[in-house]
C-alpha cells in the first residue's frame, strides 16, 4: 500500500535490521539518501510488517517536514496587521524591523497563516 510513494518521499530502500540484539523484536529502518535532516527512520513492531510501518511512515514525515511553505506575503506586522498583539511574542520591544510573512497552510477553507520570521 504504501510501495508506490516510497521513490515521492525519497526512500530508497527498507532495510531489515532485526537480529543486531539478543530479544529478537523486528526492526526495520527507511532510508532517504538525499535526505535534509535524518537519513534513516527505525521501526519497531511485534511483526516485520508492523515493523517496517512505522519506519516507513517516520521517514514520509520527516520528507513532509523538508518541503518548503510557500511564502504568499511578507512586511511588518504593522503592514500585514497581525491578528495578535506583539507583546505576545518572545520580543523585548515592538518594533518595525520584525520581519513576518503569510504562509499558505494547505488546509481546505483557510486562510494564510501569519507567522514571525
Amino acid at each position: 500500500m504504501l510501495e508506490p510513494e516510497l521513490e515521492r518521499w525519497g526512500i530508497t530502500r527498507v532495510a531489515w535490521l532485526t537480529g543486531l540484539d539478543y530479544l529478537g523484536i523486528p526492526v526495520w529502518t527507511a532510508i532517504r539518501p538525499r535526505s535534509h535532516s535524518l537519513v534513516t527512520s527505525q521501526g519497531k513492531g511485534a511483526t516485520d510488517t508492523l515493523a517496517k510501518i512505522p519506519a516507513v511512515l517516520e521517514g514520509a514525515e520527516l520528507w513532509h517536514a523538508e518541503q518548503p511553505v510557500p511564502i504568499v506575503m511578507r512586511g511588518s506586522h504593522h503592514a500585514l496587521d497581525v491578528p495578535y498583539p506583539m507583546t505576545a511574542l518572545p520580543v523585548k520591544v515592538e518594533h518595525e524591523g520584525l520581519d513576518f510573512f503569510l504562509v499558505e497552510t494547505h488546509l481546505p477553507e483557510a486562510s494564510p497563516l501569519c507567522q514571525p520570521n
